[in-house]
Order: structure tokens, then C-alpha cells, then sequence
């Protein structure tokens, strides 16, 4: 397309149509990152939900209407969703921006003491899915604290109707050590987070079959409870889950929320199916790159 063959050419992160010239091919290929660019959330089916803690464009101070969050400290009251699903992330109590954190990127910064946000109207815990998260967690090891969960619109009857995505931290209660479970408290796989670098986590479900990663590499499976519904002498009473909370456990009975999580929120990605092998790692590649994940 003119120009000089092998001419300096600064790459881009993204091409809205997915194809490269010549010049460009050879400048990701000199900056050596040519095999991993990887497919952006909206390249991928599915797509139910993405919010992007960066994008100064989708952080508001408002719950509704309000001005777009760009000043460091600055308090964030709704995360707009990128998917085009319309899942807005809305404060309980909400957390604070912080610029330049990751990769040169802002994140979105948890206190673990008050701040969380919720999308209600989220149905995607009840079929298979598949979910990843961005985020360094400062959890200490002597309380749960829970970055994600699914929950139900009224309380359930049985006393484990809080249903994890995401757990990044251990408690004797619990037992939960940067994990995921779904349906309850009942199954569950692990592994172990970084306190010290920002991560990649991602959890896949499908039928009764659950896989977790870091980083792209699949470190546990377990069991399901699919649909999260009750299941016949496993758990009794547990409804489905129509909320999706990030932050911290918040239930009708306790609406200002228990087991806040702290750390730094970066990007959430959520899919409605549980996507290919391929999808996943080159969703997993772009997320990578992105925030500046070794």
C-alpha cells in the first residue's frame, strides 16, 4: 500500500479489521509480539459482558447520567458494559480510580472495606460460560474476601446461596484460597494468586465440569453444580443466580455487602457459552498483552 518494504513502522495494538499490511506484519514481527496479538472480547461470540476499568470513557461518577472519572482519586460510581448487553456495573459503595497503575494503564481500586458494584438482571451464571478477570488482589490470609460472585434476586432459603465466580482468599470457614466454586460453597477448584503482579484468571463451565487458569494455563477442574439450582442430596433450595456482584458478597438481607475484596480491578470479560480452547487463548493473549502480563 506504498511506502517502503521493511520501513520503521510503529505497531498498533488492534486493527478494527483484523488485517495487517506487509509493513505492519514485519514491525510486529521485529518487536517480537507478532505471535501473540490474539482476538479483543468483541471478536469472540457470545460476548454477554465486558468492562473495561481503563476506559475512562465507560467510568462515571454518576449511578446513572454523570460525567466520565479521568482524575486520579476520583471516586467511580458505574462501569459501563463494552459488550453492548447493557450490564452496567453500579456502585454499592464505590471505588476509587487510580492512573498509570498497569502497563501505563488506570485500574479501578478496591479499599476491601466498602467498595463493590452490581449488574442485576445477569442470567449467565444458569448455563455454561466462560468468564476471565484482570486484577491484583492485596488480600491477607486471616479473612474471605470474594472478588466476584453470582448471586440470587431474593435470599435463599438453604444458608449457601452465595455462588462464587472468583474467591481470592482463605478463611477456616471456607477453606477458599484463590479459587472459584460454583453452585454454593459446595464444589470448588484452586490454585494460588499473586499478591505481588497482576494476573489473568479465568474459569470455563460446562454441563457438570468446571476449569480454572492463570495466565492461560489450566492449573484445576472440578465438579458443578450446573444451572446453580438444586441438585437432589448435594444442596437443597438454591435459586437461581440473577446478579452479578464484584467487590464483595452482597445479599438482600445485607445489602451494604460482607467479605469486601481489595486489590486492583482491571477488566472483566464474560461469555455466555464456554468458549474454544483457541478463543480462550487468544483472548487470554490479547488480555496479556494489554495490561503488561509477563
Amino acid at each position: 500500500r506504498g511506502g517502503i518494504i521493511g520501513a520503521s513502522v510503529t505497531p498498533t495494538q488492534q486493527v478494527a479489521s483484523g488485517v495487517w499490511t506487509l509493513r505492519e506484519a514485519e514491525a510486529y514481527q521485529r518487536e517480537g509480539i507478532w505471535p501473540i496479538l490474539g482476538k479483543a472480547p468483541s471478536s469472540i461470540s457470545g460476548l454477554v459482558g465486558w468492562w473495561d476499568f481503563s476506559d475512562t470513557t465507560t467510568l462515571y461518577n454518576a449511578t446513572s447520567g454523570g460525567s466520565n472519572v479521568t482524575t486520579d482519586g476520583s471516586s467511580v460510581s458505574r462501569i459501563n458494559d463494552k459488550s453492548g448487553n447493557g450490564k452496567n456495573l453500579v456502585a454499592v459503595g464505590a471505588a476509587t480510580y487510580k492512573t498509570n497503575i498497569a502497563n501505563g494503564l488506570g485500574i479501578v481500586r478496591f479499599n476491601g472495606t466498602s467498595h463493590c458494584y452490581q449488574a442485576t438482571s445477569f442470567p449467565y451464571f444458569d448455563t455454561a460460560y466462560s468468564a476471565f478477570v484482570v486484577c491484583k488482589t492485596t488480600a491477607s490470609s486471616s479473612t474471605f474476601q470474594g472478588a466476584i460472585f453470582g448471586l440470587p434476586a431474593t435470599n435463599a432459603a438453604a444458608p449457601n446461596d452465595d455462588y462464587f465466580f472468583l474467591s481470592l482468599q482463605d478463611t477456616s470457614a471456607s477453606s477458599r484460597t484463590d479459587r472459584f466454586t460454583y453452585g454454593g460453597s459446595n464444589t470448588s477448584a484452586s490454585s494460588t494468586a499473586s499478591r505481588t503482579v497482576f494476573t489473568a484468571y479465568g474459569v470455563s463451565c460446562s454441563a457438570n465440569a468446571t476449569a480454572f487458569s492463570i495466565n492461560g494455563t489450566n492449573v484445576a477442574t472440578g465438579t458443578a453444580i450446573n444451572s446453580g439450582k438444586s441438585v437432589s442430596g448435594i444442596v437443597s433450595d438454591i435459586q437461581p443466580r440473577v446478579r452479578l456482584n464484584v467487590g464483595a458478597l452482597v445479599r438482600p438481607a445485607n445489602p451494604t455487602g460482607v467479605a469486601f475484596w481489595p486489590g486492583d480491578m482491571c477488566e472483566i470479560v464474560w461469555y455466555s457459552s464456554d468458549i474454544s480452547s483457541s478463543d480462550k487463548s487468544q483472548l487470554v493473549a490479547w488480555l496479556m498483552r494489554k495490561w503488561g502480563i509477563a
